[in-house]
C-alpha cells in the first residue's frame, strides 16, 4: 500500500513541525489535523528521527487497531526502527506495563481517560496524534481531557494531502460539524470519483460490489469493502459463495471479545477467492503487495488506513450503524462512523444501497461531484475496467 511519504517529500509545514519537536524533545506534543493531513506520517517521522538521535532510548508506537500496527511494521525502511521501537496496540502496551523513554500514541481520540493516564505514567515523554472528529468509540477522551491530562504543545495540520476536495465535501455533508472543508490544500487526482449506486435488491448490490472490487484490486493497491457490523461481513461472504457456486462458509464465532475469522480466511484461500478479512489480528496487509486482494473490514478496523478503491455497501434507509445504547450516549456516533469510513478512500469511493431509499445520512450529498447510478438502468459504471452486466 502506497501510504508512506519520504521525509524529503513532506511539506514545509510538516518539516517545520518535526524540526520544532526535535528541538525540544522533552515536552509532550499533540499533532492534530483533519483526516488526510498526515498525522500518522508526522508521528512516525518524529519517531524515526528520535531513534537516530537517541540510539539507546526505549521507544514505543501504539495505536488502537491491529491493522495499523501491521501497516507500520511492514512499512519499507522501518526494519531498523522496529529493532529499537516496539509497535503495539495500546491493550498490549498497557498489559506489558513497561516504561519507555518516548511513547508515540496514534488515534488518541479512541483512548479512554483512565487508559490515557496509564499511558502517560509509562512514558517519560508522550507524543500523540489524533482528531476528535474521528472518535468512533463511546466513553473516550475529549479535547479537554487530553489537554488537562497531558498539557501538551499542540501542532495543527490543516493541509489535506490524501483526500480530494470532492471527498472532503462528501465527508462534510455526512458530518456537518466537522471543519474538514477548511483544509488549505486538498489532493488533486483526475481519476478520483465518488459514486452512489442503487440496486433493486441486495443480491444485485453485492454482486456488483464484489465484481467491481475484485476487478479494481491490483498488486500493491488492494480494494477495501467496509461494513458497520460483523453480520454484514458474513452476509457479504455468503453472497460471494453463491456467486461462485461454492458451499456457504460457516459463520465466524465469537472468541472472547472478538470474532474468529481464521476459518473464513482459510475458506477463501481454499476456494482460491482473492478475499481476506482484515482486522483483530486476522488477515495480512503484506499479502496485497504480492497479489490482488479484496479486504473485508469493519469501519473500526479500517481506522488509520487508506485505500485506492473503497466500497461501502448496505447503506439502506433502515440501516443501524451502531447500537441504540451507543446512540443514546453519543447521538453523533453513527455519523462519525460513516465519516471515518468514507475518508478511507484516496481515489474512488463507491456508496451503495438496495431498494428505493438510501440512508438519511446521505441526504445532503453534494449535487456536484457525486455520480448517481441505478444498476437496472446501465450496463457499467463509468471508468470501470470492464463491463459486468
Amino acid at each position: 500500500m502506497s501510504w508512506w511519504v519520504d521525509y524529503s517529500k513532506l511539506s514545509d509545514k510538516q518539516h517545520n513541525i518535526i524540526g520544532e519537536i526535535l528541538r525540544k524533545p522533552n515536552t509532550d506534543y499533540w499533532i492534530q489535523g483533519f483526516a488526510g493531513t498526515g498525522k500518522t506520517l508526522i508521528l512516525l517521522h518524529v519517531m524515526e528521527k528520535i531513534a537516530e538521535l537517541n540510539p539507546s532510548a526505549l521507544l514505543c508506537y501504539i495505536t488502537y487497531t491491529n491493522s495499523l500496527v501491521s501497516l507500520v511494521k511492514t512499512t519499507p525502511g522501518f526494519e531498523n526502527i522496529s529493532k529499537q521501537a516496539d509497535i503495539l496496540t495500546y491493550y498490549k502496551f498497557l498489559g506489558n506495563r513497561r516504561k519507555y523513554d518516548f511513547v508515540f500514541l496514534d488515534e488518541v481520540q479512541d483512548t479512554e481517560l483512565l487508559k490515557l493516564r496509564s499511558i502517560k505514567s509509562l512514558s517519560n515523554h508522550l507524543y500523540i496524534a489524533g482528531d476528535t472528529d474521528q472518535q468512533i468509540y463511546d466513553g473516550c477522551v475529549d479535547s479537554d481531557d487530553i489537554v488537562k491530562t497531558l498539557r501538551p504543545q499542540i501542532f495543527e495540520l490543516i493541509e489535506i494531502f490524501r483526500l480530494t476536495a470532492r471527498l472532503c465535501n462528501v465527508a462534510h455533508s455526512i458530518m456537518p460539524e466537522t471543519k474538514i472543508t477548511e483544509g488549505l490544500k486538498a489532493a488533486t487526482n483526475p481519476n478520483a470519483s465518488i459514486t452512489l449506486i442503487r440496486a433493486d435488491n441486495v443480491q444485485d448490490e453485492v454482486a456488483w460490489a464484489w465484481k467491481e472490487a475484485k476487478t479494481r484490486a491490483k498488486s500493491g493497491d488492494p480494494s477495501a469493502i467496509l461494513f458497520s457490523t460483523h453480520n454484514e461481513i458474513y452476509n457479504f461472504a455468503v453472497h460471494i459463495a453463491l456467486e461462485n457456486n461454492i458451499p456457504v462458509p460457516e459463520k465466524p464465532y465469537r472468541l472472547r471479545a472478538t470474532f474468529n475469522y481464521e476459518p473464513l480466511n482459510n475458506y477463501f484461500k481454499t476456494h482460491n477467492i482473492p478475499v481476506m478479512y482484515l482486522g483483530n489480528k486476522y488477515g495480512d496487509l503484506s499479502e496485497s503487495a504480492l497479489r490482488p486482494v479484496v479486504y473485508l473490514m469493519t469501519y473500526h478496523s479500517a481506522k488509520g488506513l487508506d485505500f485506492k478503491n473503497v466500497f461501502i455497501p448496505f447503506l439502506t434507509a433502515n440501516k443501524y450503524f451502531t447500537s441504540s445504547k451507543n446512540l443514546k450516549n453519543n447521538p453523533y456516533l453513527g455519523r462519525r462512523l460513516l465519516f471515518v469510513a468514507v475518508t478511507r478512500s484516496r481515489e474512488s469511493l463507491f456508496l451503495s444501497y438496495s431498494g428505493q431509499n438510501y440512508h438519511p445520512y446521505l441526504n445532503d450529498l453534494p449535487a456536484d461531484g457525486v455520480t448517481r447510478i441505478n444498476l437496472s438502468d446501465i450496463t457499467s459504471v463509468p471508468n470501470a475496467p470492464e463491463i459486468f452486466f
